[in-house]
């Protein structure tokens, strides 16, 4: 779905067509939301586990322990750019105007 909201997204300003993809828009974001509250989650609540488990591979592979926290970092920041074009696909080009947003934003 989020595909499709991808490719007919300059559609959406219709008012008929936003009426009839308002449910779907919702489930989205709501998919997003969520998604964006596990990744959230995962960076305050489990970061020392993960650290650990990939600072033993990167200590196997000859990493310093500070290339492993910025090679986590940006795994998160990538994961997050993705979340976000995904909510911009669904609200459209001006998405941090809108309430819902402005919200996940």
């Amino acid at each position: 779905m989020f595909r499709v909201f991808q490719i007919f997204n300059a559609l959406f300003t219709r008012p008929r067509i936003r009426g009839a993809i308002q449910e779907y828009q919702i489930q989205l974001l709501i998919k997003v939301e969520k998604d964006i509250e596990i990744l959230r989650d995962k960076l305050l609540n489990n970061q020392n586990q993960d650290q650990n488990q990939s600072s033993m591979l990167n200590k196997i592979r000859g990493f310093p322990d500070v290339s492993n926290k910025i090679i986590w970092t940006k795994q998160i920041e990538r994961r997050l750019s993705i979340y976000m074009r995904r909510v911009e696909d669904v609200l459209g080009s001006n998405w941090k105007d809108l309430h819902q947003g402005k919200k996940l934003k």
